[in-house]
């Protein structure tokens, strides 16, 4: 069981890097993910595959 601790959302991400949220989530929708499914939310576990690809997203709008 995955507990909730271990979830981390692309809110929590862009609050935490002082990034707009809708700014970020509009990143992460045009990077096309395959593994996100349209129109849902953006919650993935800490640490894995998709953390990673967000982070990406997230360094990229940090440094523009």
């Amino acid at each position: 069981m995955v507990s909730a601790a271990n979830e981390v959302t692309a809110n929590e991400m862009a609050d935490e890097a002082g990034i707009p949220r809708i700014t970020f989530r509009r990143a992460l929708r045009k990077a096309a993910f395959p593994w996100h499914v349209r129109s849902t939310r953006w919650t993935v576990l800490r640490d894995s595959k998709q953390h990673s690809d967000m982070k990406c997203v997230l360094n990229r709008l940090r440094s523009t």
